[in-house]
């Protein structure tokens, strides 16, 4: 009777490590919806749905940033980002939509400092080992690992 017992711990110890690879792709395959969203917006110009792409990944990360990493995300945002996308809206408002030398600096700027964003919440990503896209992808498109 000890052999069936057996089989049944073997097969609940299988089940949780299938669930806990399933959880983990599942991880990666979100962080992977959220970059790749953030690649067509930010190419696309969209900055306000950029931002929102990246507080989401940043949410996503944040049991994970050291106090270093989240101070430095939270300074930039509330810092830089959020005045300069708030000084875009502003002369977007005032110039009804139209751009302009002075709409376009204030658009720069704002794209600049999502790009920082962007950029630092990949350097977490790097440090966790989920540099994406992985080692696997670059050897199969002809990169180095």
């Amino acid at each position: 009777m000890d052999e069936p017992e057996e089989n049944l711990f073997s097969s609940l110890h299988d089940q949780r490590r299938l669930s806990a690879f399933n959880m983990a792709q599942l991880d990666l395959y979100r962080l992977h919806i959220l970059l790749s969203d953030c690649n067509n917006l930010s190419r696309a110009g969209d900055l306000i749905n950029w931002k929102r792409v990246l507080d989401a990944l940043f949410r996503e990360l944040s049991a994970h940033l050291t106090d270093t990493e989240a101070d430095g995300c939270t300074d930039l945002v509330t810092g830089q980002l959020v005045p300069a996308m708030k000084d875009l809206g502003v002369l977007q408002a005032k110039f009804k939509g139209k751009t302009n030398k002075f709409v376009q600096a204030k658009m720069d700027a704002a794209y600049t400092y999502l790009s920082a964003y962007e950029i630092s919440l990949r350097k977490v990503l790097k440090r966790l080992g989920i540099s994406l896209p992985s080692r696997g992808v670059r050897s199969a498109l002809g990169g180095g690992d």
